[in-house]
C-alpha cells in the first residue's frame, strides 16, 4: 500500500501535491448530510439584483473520479503512521491551498495555531519529509518480508 503513495508521489514535492489533490478530492465528495427541501418552490435569491443573473457565475467543483477517490483512501490509511499533530498540519495545510492560486494560506494557519506562518511553513516541511522517511522505511520493511 505504502509503496503506491510512493511510486505516485516520486519524491517530496509530489507527496505534497498528492495531499493538495487529496484536499481537492475531499471537497468534491458528497456531503454527509442531505439537503431536505420543505417546499418544491425554486429558491429566489434575497437580493432582487441577483435573481437575473447580473452577477458573477463560480462554477461548482465536479465530482471527484475513481482514481482520485483510490489515491485519497490510500492517503487516509497510510496518514495513521504519522504523528496526530503533523497529520493535523499538513491537512490544514492542504485545505488551506484548495481553489487558491497564491498556494496554502501559512499566515491565516498561524494565526489560528497561535504562531508565524514562517514557522507553521517550517513545520509542514519537517512534518512532510519524516512521512516520507516512514513511508520509506515501511517499503523497506513490507520488503524484507517478501524476502523472509
Amino acid at each position: 500500500m505504502y509503496d503506491k503513495i510512493l511510486d505516485d508521489a516520486k519524491d517530496v514535492d509530489g507527496l505534497i501535491e498528492i495531499f493538495f489533490e487529496a484536499a481537492l478530492t475531499e471537497r468534491r465528495l458528497p456531503s454527509v448530510l442531505k439537503k431536505r427541501y420543505k417546499v418544491v418552490w425554486p429558491d429566489i435569491p434575497p437580493d432582487p439584483n441577483l435573481a437575473y443573473g447580473y452577477n458573477e457565475f463560480g462554477p461548482a467543483l465536479g465530482n471527484a473520479s475513481a482514481v482520485e477517490i483510490g489515491r485519497y483512501d490510500r492517503l487516509i490509511v497510510a496518514t495513521q503512521i504519522m504523528e496526530a499533530d503533523d497529520a493535523k498540519l499538513i491537512w490544514a495545510v492542504a485545505h488551506s491551498q484548495v481553489r487558491r492560486e497564491r498556494g496554502p494560506a501559512w499566515e491565516k494557519i498561524g494565526r489560528l495555531m497561535g504562531t508565524r506562518g514562517a514557522t507553521i511553513k517550517r513545520r509542514f516541511e519537517r512534518a512532510v519529509l519524516s512521512f516520507w522517511y516512514k513511508l520509506l522505511a515501511e517499503r523497506r520493511v513490507s520488503e524484507r518480508d517478501k524476502i523472509l
